[in-house]
Order: structure tokens, then C-alpha cells, then sequence
């Protein structure tokens, strides 16, 4: 598994977050979703900058260049 996979499923694990409630709240559907956690597919950097937006991550941390 990927390391944006890894840290996707941590941190919707610490908010307590569903692969839904993630997919309505970044607007992607619950297969993209899906795909992300599992690391089935990697997002286009726009989707990535809307997903570290939803989550309010930076990009670094989820693509695993720092620990913070």
C-alpha cells in the first residue's frame, strides 16, 4: 500500500469518518473513495489539493514527506 493510502485511512479513522461521509464531503464518489483508501488509484493533483483541504492535512504529510 501506498503511503497517501496509509495516511488517508488514518486520519478518517481519527476523525471518525466513513469512505462516504469522506467521498460526499470532498465531492468524488464513494468508488473513488474506495480506490484512494486502498491505493487502487492515485488522485490527480487537484483532487489531492481538495482532499488535504477536506482534511485540513498538507500535502507533505499525506504523500509521506514529513511526519507532521
Amino acid at each position: 500500500m501506498n503511503m497517501l493510502a496509509e495516511r488517508l485511512q488514518e486520519i478518517l479513522e481519527k476523525k471518525n469518518w466513513t469512505r462516504v461521509k469522506f467521498a460526499k464531503v470532498v465531492g468524488i464518489t464513494p468508488q473513488s473513495a474506495y480506490d484512494y483508501c486502498n491505493g487502487r488509484r492515485e488522485p490527480s493533483l487537484d483532487m489531492l489539493v481538495q482532499i488535504c483541504d477536506a482534511l485540513g492535512e498538507s500535502s507533505d504529510y499525506m504523500l509521506g514527506r514529513t511526519d507532521q
